[in-house]
């Protein structure tokens, strides 16, 4: 039995990735900000 919720969340995590891909530089930068920005969150938190 295959979970269509699932394979749904599947879909809609390739239809996010080829949106970034798309979005170009923008995008990837967002990220990096968001990646930073969480882990200097996790650092002080741990701290």
């Amino acid at each position: 039995m295959t979970d269509p919720n699932a394979e749904r969340d599947v879909e809609q995590a390739d239809g996010f990735m080829n949106r970034i891909a798309k979005g170009g530089p923008v995008a990837a930068i967002a990220i990096v900000l968001v990646v930073v920005l969480l882990t200097g969150w996790l650092v002080g938190f741990l701290r």
